[in-house]
């Protein structure tokens, strides 16, 4: 996304304007490109473990399909399992009572945006300019490292929106870099 010299990189993107008049910001892509990675490797059957994302569906799917919460073991470490599971126990008595379940926001004025807690806010809202965009470790590399199998056509639209005209970096090369930076970050805190 580039909005004047500030740019952003997600999964979906979406290009957007300001509108002249009104000072809002509206989307001006007819698509915003998606696409459905892969999460076993057609050749070897084996999962796709090179990507941040497709570690945590191994993770997901590698529970199972039901979980048989009867017979498991929590422990001091589980606290926030624990907490979470009796608020959600809890609020849905609430609804059994014919009461409102917290967080529930019914007034439409005040329900058009409700931020919600996240880490780096700031870059994720406002972005970066572009220059610090493009020696950025990860968003610089123009391509998607957090999932595989990007198609080169959902890369290309994004190139486009961008304003690229040369090939982005291989994305070997792109995970050899995030791999090495995370092992000087491991290094350096010990």
């Amino acid at each position: 996304m580039l909005c004047e010299d500030r740019v952003s990189y997600a999964c979906a993107w979406r290009v957007v304007s300001q509108n002249a008049r009104s000072g809002l910001w509206q989307v001006v892509q007819a698509a915003i490109p998606t696409w459905h990675g892969p999460i076993v490797d057609p050749l070897t059957g084996r999962w796709i473990s090179t990507h941040v994302m497709n570690q945590d569906f191994i993770a997901w799917v590698g529970q199972g399909r039901v979980s048989d919460r009867e017979n498991e073991h929590l422990g001091s470490s589980d606290r926030g399992v624990i907490l979470l599971r009796k608020r959600f126990l809890e609020e849905l008595e609430r609804v059994k009572r014919g009461e409102e379940p917290k967080a529930i926001v019914r007034d439409p004025a005040q329900n058009v945006n409700i931020p919600l807690p996240i880490a780096l806010r700031e870059l994720l809202v406002n972005s970066l300019p572009r220059a610090e965009f493009e020696q950025h470790p990860i968003l610089g590399s123009r391509r998607y490292p957090f999932q595989a199998g990007q198609p080169d056509e959902v890369r290309q639209a994004f190139d486009e929106a961008m304003g690229y005209t040369s090939p982005p970096p291989p994305i070997e090369s792109v995970l050899a870099s995030l791999a090495e930076r995370a092992g000087s970050v491991r290094t350096a805190r010990a």
